[in-house]
């Protein structure tokens, strides 16, 4: 087993039976539950719930988890199989102590891994370390329940409440003619309700979990994913097609056009509905989103701050500056403004349709305006674990000396990586925070721009490896 490599920036995750084992995660649960008693800050709820995805060895894994929590002395509440965004709800819904979501989100199907949060906060970065930590010294607590009861393990299904949670927020308006592509996850079947109580006609394309995923990889950020659900809109002449992920935390869209929507794009639309009620309240973007959006958001008189990739970092964030959205290029898309604060494609989907229903235009029409600039997609350059973040250091160093004497050079950002500004355009790089890469994306006003750009920026990336 190579258990030490599946502790990511974000969440636990690697290959079942070759990364990690069955006993590996019941003591990965008792080192959870130790964490919640070292960690509790008075909260005194004794219960966590686990839901788990589609995935083939998801069943057997919620049974070694539940053994964990159990032999810790905290009731297991088993939710089951679902999308992430239901995990999330029942933690704000219940009184709980915390909440473990079993999923390998859009890697391959013999992935597997754990979003682990207490309270309703993710728990990542130095925290998941502490885990590891924990573990490797055998350190566990059992907790010391003030009932004197042992602990139990029982099941609730969350759908129904979290089904009438969106009812009660979205209902009536005109109808909307919508694919839905699951991509065999865990979301398919609650958004398809979801959306028929919504006035929405739904075409349904591969809705049933099946952790096989044999119809394509449920990844909608890969465009490859994306040609069912663009099919579907295209041939039947639909209003807009929606694409989940796995776990459903993330949202791809289609316009009736059959193009794609990049997130940084569509959140503009959220954003300006937000604002034309909150005036002058902050959003949260990440250091790979679009130019426009920052200025778009700054032109409405909003507060935009640009910040670090990662679902924890981003819900951090939010709690910090208080936020009412934030978002990422990956289409994890987070609510405060009328919602919990988490990552829900479902939700995010609902909010887009109320959008579309109030408007005379259509998807693609609202969007057009912002579509101005041509970029890459996510680009990639492998770099060693041990070098990548060295290597950026590097870069940060020498694109801040070229900027001294490099008059076309705006401004230098170095949030997360280093995005260098021009007034035509910009260029990224960062070092993933989960695989041996460099993550880089390149946008500007015109090819030729894009182009000159890019060229810049991978001159100074001294690496000796391909781009991809």
């Amino acid at each position: 087993m190579h258990t030490n490599k599946i502790f990511k920036k974000y969440d636990i995750r690697g290959r079942f039976q070759k990364d990690f084992d069955l006993a590996f995660v019941t003591e990965l649960a008792k080192a959870y539950c130790t964490f919640i008693t070292n960690n509790s800050n008075g909260n005194k709820a004794n219960t966590i719930s686990i839901g788990y995805d589609a995935r083939l060895s998801s069943p057997a894994i919620r049974d070694a988890f539940v053994k964990g929590v159990t032999e810790s002395g905290f009731n297991a509440l088993d939710i089951g199989l679902c999308p992430t965004p239901l995990l999330y709800f029942s933690l704000h819904v219940e009184e709980l102590a915390g909440g473990v979501m079993i999923t390998g989100s859009h890697n391959p199907p013999d992935y597997n891994g754990f979003k682990m949060c207490i309270s309703t906060d993710s728990i990542f970065g130095d925290s998941i370390i502490e885990l590891k930590d924990i573990i490797e010294s055998g350190a566990f607590k059992v907790l010391q329940r003030e009932d004197a009861t042992q602990a139990n393990y029982k099941n609730m299904d969350f759908s129904k409440s979290y089904i009438d949670n969106l009812k009660h927020s979205f209902s009536g308006g005109k109808k909307l003619r919508v694919a839905v592509d699951a991509g065999n996850g865990s979301g398919g079947e609650l958004l398809v309700e979801a959306l028929k109580n919504y006035n929405c006609e739904v075409f349904e394309l591969f809705i049933e979990p099946d952790g096989r995923f044999p119809n394509h990889h449920p990844d909608p950020a890969k465009m490859k994913n994306m040609q069912d659900v663009i099919n579907c809109v295209r041939e039947n002449k639909l209003d807009l097609g929606i694409a989940l992920d796995g776990d459903a935390d993330r949202l791809g869209l289609v316009d009736k056009n059959g193009k794609i929507v990049h997130p940084d794009i569509y959140m503009i639309l959220f954003i300006k509905e937000i604002l034309a009620r909150q005036p002058g309240a902050t959003f949260i973007a990440e250091v790979k989103c679009s130019q426009a959006l920052y200025d778009e958001v700054e032109k409405a008189g909003g507060n935009i701050i640009m910040y670090k990739t990662g679902h924890s970092l981003i819900k951090a964030k939010m709690k910090e500056t208080g936020a009412l959205l934030a978002g990422e290029m990956s289409g994890h898309i987070f609510f405060k403004d009328g919602y919990f604060g988490y990552d829900d494609a479902l939700y995010s989907a609902m909010r887009l349709m109320s959008i579309l229903k109030s408007s005379e235009k259509s998807l693609a029409e609202l969007v057009a305006p912002y579509e101005i600039y041509k970029s890459t997609p996510e680009l990639r350059i492998d770099v060693s674990d041990s070098e990548k973040f060295e290597q950026i250091d590097r870069l940060k160093k020498r694109f801040i000396e070229l900027n001294k004497s490099e008059s076309s050079i705006k401004e230098i950002i170095t949030i997360d990586g280093v995005r260098v500004r021009f007034d035509d355009g910009w260029g990224l790089v960062r070092a993933s925070n989960t695989e041996p890469h460099f993550v880089l994306r390149f946008e500007a006003i015109s090819y030729a721009s894009l182009e000159r750009i890019k060229n810049f920026v991978l001159h100074e990336v001294d690496v000796e490896t391909n781009l991809r």
